[in-house]
C-alpha cells in the first residue's frame, strides 16, 4: 500500500510539473504576442486573450496570483504606501501572535488593550459611581487575549508544518536531494518539484520579486524567494 501511494504521489507531482510547464509557456506566449505592452494585461486579464488562455486560466491563476508586485502597483494607484501593510506569510506561520500584534499596532490598536475586555464589561454594568470605581480597580482579565493567541497558534499549525516541509524540500531539491521519512505533513509528504520546473519558476518570478522589494523599499522582504 505504501509503495502504491508513493507511486500515486510521484505521478501527481509529475502531472503538476507538466501542467506548470504548459502554464508558463502559455503565459510567455501571451506576453510575447504584443511585446512589453501586453505584459501587464496578460498578468491581469490572461483569460481574455483567447480561447487557449481562457481554457488555461484556472491553472494559470495559480501562477498569476504570485506576481505580487503587479497587484501591489494597482493598489498603489489608489492608496498611499503608508496606508498599506504587507505581511509575509512565512513570518505569520513562524510567529502568528507576533504578526497579529504587529498588524494590530499598525492599525492603531493596542493588543494589550484586549486584556481590559472584562473590565470594560463590568464598567458597562455598573449602576453607581461606587460600582464603576470598583470595576476600574478590578484585576485585568487576559482571558480573551489568551483565547485569541490559542486560536492563532492552533488554527495555523497544519499550514506551519506544510510550509516548513516545503521549505526543506525546496532546499534539498536545489541540492538534488529528497527528504526521506518525511514527517509533519498530513499526506506523508510529496516528491520535490523537478529542478527544471523550479528553475523556470524562479527565473519567471525573479524580476517581479525584485520589483516588489523596490515598491516596499525593503530588500529583505523577498529573502529566501529566489
Amino acid at each position: 500500500m505504501a509503495r502504491m501511494v508513493s507511486k500515486q504521489r510521484n505521478s501527481r507531482r509529475a502531472n503538476e510539473g507538466k501542467g506548470m510547464a504548459v502554464m508558463l509557456t502559455a503565459l510567455k506566449h501571451c506576453m510575447n504576442r504584443n511585446g512589453s505592452e501586453s505584459e501587464i494585461s496578460c498578468l491581469l486579464h490572461f483569460e481574455t486573450w483567447g480561447l487557449e488562455e481562457e481554457k488555461l486560466y484556472f491553472h494559470a491563476d495559480q501562477l498569476l496570483r504570485g506576481v505580487y508586485s503587479v497587484w501591489l502597483e494597482v493598489w498603489l494607484k489608489f492608496f498611499d504606501r503608508k496606508d498599506l501593510l504587507v505581511v509575509r506569510s512565512e513570518d505569520y506561520f513562524a510567529d502568528p501572535v507576533e504578526v497579529y500584534s504587529r498588524v494590530a499596532e499598525w492599525l492603531g490598536l493596542d493588543p494589550s488593550a484586549i486584556d481590559y475586555h472584562a473590565r470594560i464589561e463590568r464598567l458597562g454594568k455598573a449602576k453607581t459611581p461606587a460600582e464603576a470605581a470598583q470595576a476600574m480597580q478590578a484585576p485585568v482579565d487576559d482571558k480573551l487575549w489568551n483565547e485569541i493567541r490559542q486560536i492563532l497558534l492552533r488554527g495555523e499549525r497544519e499550514d506551519v508544518l506544510r510550509y516548513e516541509f516545503n521549505s526543506r524540500q525546496a532546499k534539498l531539491a536545489a541540492q538534488g536531494q529528497q527528504e526521506q521519512g518525511v514527517t509533519g505533513n498530513s499526506d506523508g509528504g510529496r516528491p520535490p518539484m523537478s529542478a527544471a520546473i523550479r528553475r523556470e519558476l524562479t527565473e519567471f518570478y525573479a524580476p517581479y520579486n525584485q520589483r516588489l522589494a523596490q515598491l516596499l523599499e525593503d530588500p529583505n522582504f523577498i529573502r529566501g524567494w529566489n
